[in-house]
Parts: structure tokens; sequence; C-alpha cells
């Protein structure tokens, strides 16, 4: 039985490989899909050299000079040339003429009735926007691997591209199971509970852009849940909560050795979610979590939006950590690494006070999660701690400093 640490488990999830499906999508439905190819700059942008202010086109030799303005160009219009001691009113984007080597904005000039007055020194080369000065040929806007965002978008239709080539979205399968349990539009006996880990993964899965179906077990039959864990060969990864310990109604680890699962982990060392494995079953995973509400949300959040960014192909698959300073002191019994859940607001993590893996409201109001070592007894407040922040929509409700002044950050 391997039993592994939440290190470990996460580098074998780094070997999953994307998946070998491709689509090619519209540029409106690209948003958010993983680009599968790279994309390269075929157009340069600026494409032409154009003006960066409304001004005049000059020569910089004829700084400090009455010239005359000999006519104008605007955004759209074919760039003409531009004689000595002459000057042509420009505005911004319109093509430098030939001979232009300076734009002048018009607040610098003495403008008179068809003459100005330029400025006795002026910088040979300013307030031209050069071509290819945004982005050049053969400069690669998109990587395979990208997650495709509004601004690979408006790069993208710069160049004129109507679609994209992404990967295809994972197909997961949540496997509902146990004759205990009933969803929440059905009629329900005093002892059953209302199934709330299913609803809870399904919106999880299609927040990350999976393809998601529900399969259901109401029985606690060995031989049905094998039938129905047969006919999932299609999925890419089949989600399971509860049946993954060792009580006298948990089927589905021993279904899985049934049917030649391959476990690449039996356990995780890990509280809350020791019973948390992972699985291969022919061409699809299999990561089965705990029935208590929250020891399932919490190991689905560190291993299965892993597992699922790595299969829908993206390279930036594992969390970013953010350092902070905890806000209230914790104490542990040590022996096992800990998930602590709570919210963090840009400056400090302040664990959430009543969490249990049994809970639903476990993970309510939390954004953040911290993981702590298996040889840490305490932390007090204020201690700095990795955070793994799983909601970045979250914000504050009141408006911070928000400019930066350059001041140095404590050392402390």
């Amino acid at each position: 039985m391997k039993v592994a640490r939440l290190h470990e488990a996460l580098e074998i999830i780094k070997d999953v490989a994307p998946l070998g499906r491709r689509d090619w999508v519209t540029l409106e439905e690209a948003c958010g899909r993983v680009a599968s190819k790279e994309q390269e700059v075929v157009l340069p942008l600026p494409s032409f050299d154009n003006s960066a202010m409304d001004g005049y086109a000059i020569r910089a030799k004829d700084a400090g000079l009455r010239v005359r303005v000999a006519g104008r160009i605007l955004a759209g219009d074919q760039a003409f040339d531009l004689q000595e001691r002459v000057a042509l009113r420009i505005m911004t984007g319109a093509p430098i003429p030939e001979g232009c080597d300076t734009i002048v904005p018009q607040e610098e000039v003495v403008a008179e009735e068809g003459w100005v007055g330029l400025p006795a020194t002026v910088r040979q080369g300013s307030h031209i926007r050069r071509i290819g000065e945004d982005l050049r040929v053969g400069e690669r806007i998109l990587e395979p691997g990208e997650s495709i965002t509004p601004v690979h978008i408006g790069m993208a239709a710069s160049q004129g591209i109507t679609h994209l080539q992404v990967y295809g979205r994972p197909r997961v399968v949540v496997l509902a199971t146990g004759a205990e349990v009933r969803f929440h539009f059905e009629q329900r006996d005093h002892e059953q509970l209302f199934n709330s880990n299913t609803p809870t993964l399904v919106a999880w899965l299609k927040s990350w852009g999976c393809e998601v179906s529900v399969v259901r077990v109401e029985v606690d039959d060995q031989k049905i849940l094998r039938e129905a864990v047969e006919g999932l060969g299609w999925a890419d990864l089949i989600v399971t909560t509860g049946g993954a310990s060792v009580g006298e109604a948990d089927l589905t680890r021993e279904v899985l050795r049934e049917v030649s699962a391959h476990f690449l982990f039996d356990k995780i060392s890990l509280k809350p979610g020791k019973p948390t494995a992972l699985a291969r079953l022919g061409g699809s995973y299999v990561l089965m979590l705990p029935g208590n509400p929250m020891a399932a949300m919490v190991n689905f959040l560190l291993l299965g939006r892993s597992l699922v960014r790595r299969l829908s192909g993206r390279r930036a698959w594992a969390y970013l950590e953010v350092e902070a300073r905890l806000g209230s002191a914790l104490t542990f019994k040590g022996g096992v690494d800990t998930v602590i859940a709570g919210f963090f607001d840009g400056y400090r993590f302040m664990p959430k006070k009543r969490q249990a893996s049994f809970m639903v409201s476990g993970l309510a109001g939390c954004n953040a999660l911290i993981v702590v070592d298996r040889g840490v007894a305490a932390l007090e407040e204020g201690t700095r701690v990795k955070v793994l922040v799983i909601d970045w929509e979250s914000g504050a409700d009141e408006i911070g400093s928000l400019v930066s002044k350059g001041e140095s950050c404590s050392q402390d």
C-alpha cells in the first residue's frame, strides 16, 4: 500500500499527459480554453510607422524655424512626402510621411494661419511608433499549454486570426454511490442524507471547463458497482466520494482492484482526507475521495484541480504560493500534514474557526488553504505561511492604497 504525502501525490499528477484530442474553436469561443498549438505574429504591429500624438510632422533639422503647414494627415490616410522647411498637421495613428523624422505635439508649437513656429530643440524620432514596436513577425503570442485569456484574444484579433487550436475538454464522470444518500430533488427517509458532494464536485468541474456527467449507483452492491465502473471507459477522469475506506459497505476500492486498476497511491498522509487515492484504469484516471464533505472538497481542490489542469494540457497546473502572515495562532497534534482553510485578504491568512471533515460548511467564506507540515506542533500569530488561493475572484469591501510608492518591504 502506497501512502503518499501531498508533494509526492502532486509529483505523480505532474506526469499525467494532456489529452490527445484537439479542437478548432472560433476566436469568440476560445477564451478559457487551453492552446494546443503555438500562434505566431504574421502582421507586425504597428504595421507602419505612425504618429503617437496629435501634432506636426517635421524634420528635426528644422527646429526653431517658422515653417509652412502644407497639409494634414489623418488616421487611415495614405502618407505623402514631407519637404524641407515644411510641416504637416498629423493626427494620432496617422502614417508618418516620407522625410519626417520627428513629431512635435501641437501644444509645443506657435500656430498661425498656415504657419507654425517650431521649438528650438526637439528630440529626433520622438512621438513616432515604429513598425513592429509592439509585435514583431515570428514572435509568439500564444504557446501550447497556455490558458487563453482576453489579452490573447485581442492579440489574435490584431492578426486577423479567426480560429485557434485547443485541447479537448476533459470528460469527467462523478460516480455517486451509496444507498444512504439522496439527491436534493428527491424525497429522503429520516435516516438518509442529501448528497451534497456530487453537486459541489460538478460545480467545481464545470467551472474548470470540464464536460461533466453524473452516474449513480443507488445500492451497495459490488456486482452493480463493478458493471457501472466497467462502462466508464470513455471518461478521462472518474471521481468518487465515499467507499474508499475500510467499512463494510465501502466497495469502491475493492471493485477497482477487481477490474485491475493500477493504484498510483492508495492513501494520502493528510488531515483531513487520508482515504484519498488515485488509480489508473485503462485510459481513465480514478480519483477516490472521502465521503465527509470537507475532507472530500479539500482533497479535490488540492489534487483534483491539478489533475484536471494536467489533463487539460495546462502548463500552469500547480497552485501559486503566496506568502502571508498568519492571522491567529494554531496548534496541531502532529504526525500528519494538516490542511487549514481560511480567508486571505492580500496581507494575512485568517483561519476559519469552525472546520471539521464532516462539515458541509467547512469552506464557506474561505478563499485559501494552508498546508502545515506534520512536524509542526504550533504556529504563532504573525508567522509567515504559504497560502494556496483557491478563489481569486474574492475581493475587498474597501478601497486599498492601490498605488505603489517604491517603499521597501519589511524584512522581519
